[in-house]
């Protein structure tokens, strides 16, 4: 039985099947938080321990980073690293692809904007970023509250391992975030602006996750 939502299989689907593979590169993953985007981002490029390839894994906490290590075992082709998105200790030109999945979007009011800067800053010219942001005037909360109730007869393990990890009760405290101005997510076309200004030439950007965020895949000229 699966223990993830509909919603967040979907989400996945649709994100790393916009991936191009690239066994060689060295990859940047902003906030990775507790590493699980980590094993379907070496998957979707094909880097494993003989490719060459390595991703970076980049968090603010020393507990998120201390979790991955513990999950992935500390897998040779993955180093992690302490530091914040919006000044990135990188030199310029570092990398072949920076995945931002919802790392930027938990920046306080308009901070998602340095860390796209960054992430364009420290990539290479023909590099890719790949990005999945909250939408203003989206409520990602109550569409996904919707769909915790909507699924629990059909996935009712999905449903505890939302409980088990209380996102529903981290909504309503985000949704307050939101509320009194503290989190400020971008417009659709800010969000594309931006990624323009930096030297990305977006090639995808289609809704995703309940059409409450925006997926964009760009290459840096």
């Amino acid at each position: 039985m699966a223990t993830r939502l509909k919603c967040f299989q979907d989400m996945n689907e649709q994100i790393f099947s916009h991936i191009v593979p690239d066994s060689k590169a060295i990859v940047l993953e902003q906030g990775c938080g507790v590493g699980r985007n980590i094993p379907l981002i070496l998957d979707s490029m094909g880097i494993d321990e003989l490719s060459g390839g390595k991703v970076h894994a980049v968090d603010f906490s020393h507990e998120a980073l201390d979790l991955a290590k513990e999950k992935l075992s500390n897998p040779v082709n993955v180093v992690f690293h302490k530091g914040n998105m919006s000044q990135l200790s990188f030199a310029d030109e570092t990398f072949n692809a920076v995945f931002d999945i919802f790392a930027g979007t938990y920046m306080p009011i308009k901070g998602w904007k340095l860390g796209v800067i960054e992430t364009f800053r420290v990539m290479k010219p023909g590099g890719r970023a790949y990005f999945l942001y909250f939408i203003h005037g989206r409520n990602f909360g109550s569409l996904f509250k919707k769909q915790v109730i909507d699924e629990f007869f059909h996935n009712p393990a999905g449903l505890y391992w939302a409980m088990h990890l209380k996102l529903v009760r981290g909504l309503n405290v985000w949704d307050k975030f939101i509320a009194n101005g503290d989190v400020v997510y971008p417009e659709w076309e800010e969000l594309l602006d931006i990624i323009k200004f930096s030297g990305g030439i977006v090639e995808v950007a289609e809704e995703s996750f309940l059409g409450a965020c925006i997926f964009v895949r760009a290459i840096k000229s």
